[in-house]
């Protein structure tokens, strides 16, 4: 299934490779601009790359994630315990989906 991208926390690569003739170079660029003031919405993205970022692209990026990773360290004297999470948040409902620990 192919799910849209968060333009605001993809890589410059994932970018490349999910908008239309727009190359690694290009993408970066736009990343750059993003660690400046984060996209609010497609029409503001569009603006700033006019050139670069067609309307047949709205279906392939978003602008917020439901997908959270969370990150976590617990010690108690010489001991430590690293847990990492991905929460899917829906609505007023949060859901575990995997827990790791280290």
């Amino acid at each position: 299934v192919r799910t849209p991208i968060n333009v605001n926390t993809t890589t410059a690569e994932v970018l490349s490779a999910r908008l239309e003739n727009v190359s690694v170079t290009e993408a970066a660029l736009m990343i750059a601009q993003r660690d400046r003031a984060f996209f609010r919405d497609f029409v503001q993205f569009q603006l700033n790359f006019p050139d670069k970022v067609k309307a047949s692209a709205k279906q392939d990026v978003s602008f917020s994630s439901n997908y959270f990773i969370v990150n976590g360290r617990v010690r108690l004297n010489r001991s430590f315990l690293e847990v990492n999470s991905l929460i899917e948040r829906n609505g007023q409902r949060s859901q575990i989906l995997w827990v790791k620990e280290n």
